[in-house]
């Protein structure tokens, strides 16, 4: 311990009075760091929420389209295997999956309207949840698409993803 202008110091280096902190100053540094930390932590996991694309499929979609973004609330199109699909109540049931589309799950809430999807292309549904459907409406899945090079058309289901119940796939 040292004094510089009176008041009591910790001495950082062990030289002398070359290189001190007033011991008050260092609670207040301690104390600075816990916000600074957690401010750094809502930003980091804010950022983290951007890149995440799931969503709900939006009550006035401008079109059937489920690669349009503006139909999705937030206006972002579902298609990575951590994504989860949402449908709720919307104005717009028919929805067209025009090019290959993979989500972790789709879920339909209990205030789900009765859709149908028309798949031109594949879905691939790759999480354990799998399509579950709450809404007691049964969910149609037709399959429109040809058999191309690649995948062909159509639902896949991997891992443990299953259809669940009161879904219906032609």
């Amino acid at each position: 311990m040292s004094k510089a202008a009176g008041l009591p110091t910790l001495d950082v280096r062990g030289g002398g009075e070359s290189a001190f902190l007033l011991k008050g100053a260092i609670g207040i540094i301690a104390a600075m760091k816990s916000p600074i930390l957690s401010c750094a932590m809502v930003v980091t996991f804010s950022l983290g929420a951007l890149n995440a694309d799931s969503a709900t499929w939006s009550m006035n979609p401008i079109s059937s389209d489920w690669n349009t973004a503006a139909n999705w609330t937030p206006p972002t199109v579902p298609n990575a295997s951590h994504d989860i699909a949402t449908f709720s109540l919307s104005n717009q049931t028919s929805v067209s999956i025009s090019a290959n589309i993979r989500v972790d799950s789709m879920v339909f809430d209990p205030d789900a309207s009765a859709y149908t999807f028309t798949l031109g292309e594949s879905l691939h549904v790759l999480g354990r949840a799998g399509i579950m459907n709450n809404s007691g409406h049964l969910q149609n899945f037709v399959n429109t698409a040809s058999c191309d090079v690649g995948f062909p058309g159509g639902i896949y289901f991997h891992g443990n993803a299953s259809a669940g119940s009161q879904n219906s796939v032609h």
